[in-house]
């Protein structure tokens, strides 16, 4: 990684990253961090690593460069810089507007608002700050919760994101003296899972995870850190997808292309489910545990709990749940939870 050549001719040798993403436990976190900065964000951004990596060598030995030389290092390192003026109180639509034109841009994005005087790093940082706490709205209908957090909205709001619920009308968020806020498993984040078919309330779904993709890669592009803590098994998902897509032409690559259409070889029980929805865990648990001769009387069928429009097999609704089929309701339960209903 020291090697400017090698670095900014792409030569750098296929073992490395091999070595780095099959034996990832003999390097430090920081070491495969400088790998993908060093590697994959791009020739600006590669010569600013290297210039950043040798002010602090130079620091640290106590040696001096020349002026000139500096300057022209700095010339050469120097990342553009897309300032750009929001409303705060348009925050996430102002942020839906900015990735789907900047997103794929290579400068550094820098954020300022509408009636304030600061500029810079700080109201940047604020920026995806703000933006990782209005993602966890319970509107949105994007997430698994465990409860919800009531915040007064400022009377500096005047609209609510485009990004609307599945289940509640703009025009009764906007009658609200409040916003919710999710209480995320301890785990992390996970996505609620959607029903089956299209419509309005599932494309505006998909198109704000579309935009939590390109935020987070400008965001790792622009080194800013996201306060959105995602569940072990949510990052699994992400890591398959990715593992099938990357064995496709890069220029073909489209969203379906991440769509896993076919359930991976990874095994999903009540354990991996609690870790996502403890109480659906402890329910399915205590449904397994009770006697089969009683399973028929509780009128259950094979729908998922809380959403009886998502059938978990074909006629589900008008399938009962029975001692027999015990097992198989409770397996169909986990794989939708954890793979159908999210795999889009």
């Amino acid at each position: 990684l020291s090697d400017a050549i090698s670095l900014c001719g792409g030569m750098t040798p296929k073992w490395v990253f091999s070595v780095a993403r099959n034996v990832h436990f003999l390097f430090t976190f920081d070491a495969r961090l400088s790998l993908l900065q060093s590697t994959a964000l791009g020739l600006a951004r590669t010569l600013h690593r290297l210039q950043e990596r040798a002010d602090a060598a130079n620091a640290s030995g106590g040696s001096r460069s020349s002026g000139s030389h500096r300057e022209g290092v700095r010339r050469i390192a120097r990342i553009p810089r897309q300032k750009i003026r929001i409303d705060r109180s348009r925050v996430l639509e102002s942020a839906c507007e900015i990735m789907g034109l900047y997103s794929s841009y290579k400068s550094m994005l820098e954020i300022e608002y509408y009636g304030e005087a600061g500029t810079g790093l700080g109201p940047t940082l604020e920026f995806y700050t703000m933006l990782s706490r209005e993602l966890q709205r319970e509107e949105l209908g994007l997430w698994r919760s465990k409860g919800t957090v009531r915040v007064p909205l400022s009377n500096d709001v005047k609209s609510l994101p485009k990004l609307r619920s599945r289940t509640k009308s703009s025009t009764e968020g906007l009658k609200k003296a409040y916003v919710e806020y999710i209480v995320s498993a301890s785990d992390g984040l996970f996505p609620s899972p959607l029903a089956g078919g299209e419509s309005k309330a599932i494309t505006a779904v998909l198109a704000a995870f579309r935009f939590l993709g390109r935020l987070s890669g400008k965001a790792l592009m622009d080194g800013r850190l996201l306060d959105l803590r995602m569940s072990d098994e949510f990052n699994r998902l992400v890591l398959l997808s990715a593992a099938g897509a990357s064995g496709k032409e890069q220029k073909a690559r489209t969203h379906d292309d991440f769509v896993l259409t076919e359930m991976p070889f990874v095994e999903y029980d009540l354990r991996a489910l609690s870790s996502v929805d403890p109480i659906l865990a402890k329910s399915l648990n205590d449904l397994k545990a009770t006697d089969k001769a009683l399973v028929e009387d509780l009128y259950l069928f094979f729908v998922l709990p809380g959403n009886d429009d998502v059938e978990l097999v074909k006629g589900g609704k008008d399938k009962a749940v029975t001692g027999e089929n015990l097992d198989s309701y409770v397996h169909a339960v986990i794989t939708y939870a954890l793979f159908e209903g999210v795999k889009k």
